[in-house]
């Protein structure tokens, strides 16, 4: 199972990214990393996947939950922000999805960080990059160097929020929304004409989420789907019971470039 875990849930960034969603949805913490390890590994089924990623997590005091779950038998993926000393996680090796903030550091000092990480042992994978509206104009230039030095493109993701009073990513251009999105999945983007995930409901159709994936926020509150942050199934501080059966998907929409390949295509 595929479990994103909203943990920790703070960051180091400073100042704070002007288009953070995290920050204004932090909770208290529950518990310790220790304690974390405790109820993650209570969690049945197995061995999962567990993706971290909501403050940053190459902190010092999160390593012995990273520790405990590799030792487990459970494999790792974290989103960092690379503020952190790259020998923080000597000793592991994890596979890391990086943030880059241009506010923080220059692309080029970001992507001598990702070797760095490299360097150690670390699988660096997707370069992710907020699709900021002051950031547009800049986003041909960056993409280009960093494919140039990595052979890979930036991944740039919607930004979501107000700038000089437009709500986006409705507030996008056509141009904006090709150079943001750049190369979608195509059957998410419905070049299978009986599945258009972006314009068709999946109302009513059989998802998979549940079984083969969970949100866990920072209170330890479970949710099968990030589209319907109402509907909670369990806390794992109280020995989470996964579903073994698919749901009925109530969205009007899957608003999520992934999350469209657990509802079941009958073929």
């Amino acid at each position: 199972m595929l479990i994103t875990v909203q943990y920790p849930g703070t960051c180091n960034m400073d100042p704070a990214c002007p288009y953070c969603y995290s920050r204004p949805m932090a909770q208290v913490e529950s518990g310790t990393p220790e304690d974390w390890l405790e109820w993650l590994l209570s969690i049945p089924g197995g061995p999962h996947h567990f993706s971290f990623g909501f403050g940053e997590t190459l902190q010092a005091r999160c390593m012995p939950l990273y520790t405990g779950l590799i030792a487990a038998g459970h494999q790792l993926s974290l989103t960092t922000n690379l503020l952190c000393d790259p020998a923080i996680a000597d000793g592991l090796s994890l596979t890391l999805c990086t943030s880059w903030h241009p506010h923080g550091m220059t692309l080029s000092e970001f992507m001598l960080r990702r070797q760095a990480m490299t360097d150690r042992g670390h699988t660096v994978g997707v370069a992710l990059l907020v699709g900021y509206p002051p950031y547009l104009q800049h986003l041909a230039a960056w993409q280009d160097e960093f494919e140039t030095v990595e052979g890979r493109r930036l991944h740039v993701i919607d930004y979501c929020g107000t700038y000089e009073g437009r709500v986006y990513p409705g507030a996008y251009s056509i141009e904006d929304r090709e150079a943001v999105h750049g190369p979608v999945n195509p059957r998410y983007q419905g070049n299978d004409e009986a599945h258009n995930w972006i314009v068709q409901s999946p109302r009513g159709q059989r998802c998979w989420v549940g079984v083969k994936y969970l949100l866990i926020d920072q209170a330890g509150a479970a949710r099968a789907c990030p589209n319907d942050l109402r509907t909670v199934i369990g806390n794992v501080q109280d020995g989470l019971t996964v579903p073994t059966e698919p749901i009925s998907c109530g969205c009007d929409r899957c608003g999520c470039v992934d999350m469209w390949k657990f509802i079941e295509v009958v073929e």
